[in-house]
């Protein structure tokens, strides 16, 4: 097992009890959980398990900064691991104390389908790369200033007015038909 997390084998065994996990795409994570009923699964009638998983996959993702830095592949600081090109983000406000706001930086490039930035909150390309194959929306700090934003999508995507944080972005790529509303770019 990596990261802690124990392989469960059962054979013969009529009841047994499973540790819920969480999974972001990529691992599986034992969540902290301090009552033992919010914590496992009883599987009655049981004879053998094979790959056995229950949940839903996570397709909305919201940043926490709980890995307690601004790496956006760090996969702490995201609810639901770092996302990808068919995952709707939102960056929040406020954050808990102590944590910070995505920056991309030099060399990285970022995916999502959909991204919203809430009021007062911020995304920062540090020379850093963004592709974005959905809709863009920000009432908080978008700032490519330094960056690059690639809009990918296969279908026509919506820009809102106002995304762009003082309305400039560095490098500015357009693969896809954009509904830019009202947004003057200088």
């Amino acid at each position: 097992a990596e990261d802690g997390i124990r392989d469960y084998k059962v054979t013969g065994v009529q009841t047994c009890a499973l540790p819920i996990s969480s999974y972001d795409g990529t691992n599986w994570r034992l969540e902290n959980v301090n009552s033992r009923a919010a914590s496992t699964i009883n599987i009655d009638g049981v004879s053998s398990l094979n790959q056995f998983s229950v949940g839903d996959e996570v397709d909305q993702h919201y940043w926490t900064g709980s890995g307690f830095s601004n790496d956006w592949f760090t996969a702490k600081n995201w609810y639901g691991g770092v996302p990808g090109s068919s995952t709707s983000v939102t960056i929040p406000n406020p954050l808990t104390p102590r944590r910070y706001y995505p920056v991309i930086t030099s060399g990285q490039i970022a995916q999502v389908k959909d991204m919203v930035i809430e009021s007062d909150a911020e995304v920062v390309l540090s020379d850093g790369t963004i592709e974005i194959y959905g809709n863009a929306t920000s009432t908080g700090v978008f700032d490519a200033t330094a960056g690059t934003v690639d809009f990918k999508g296969a279908s026509p995507q919506t820009i809102n007015s106002g995304f762009f944080y003082q309305n400039k972005v560095r490098d500015l790529v357009i693969s896809n038909d954009v509904d830019r509303k009202s947004t003057r770019l200088n």
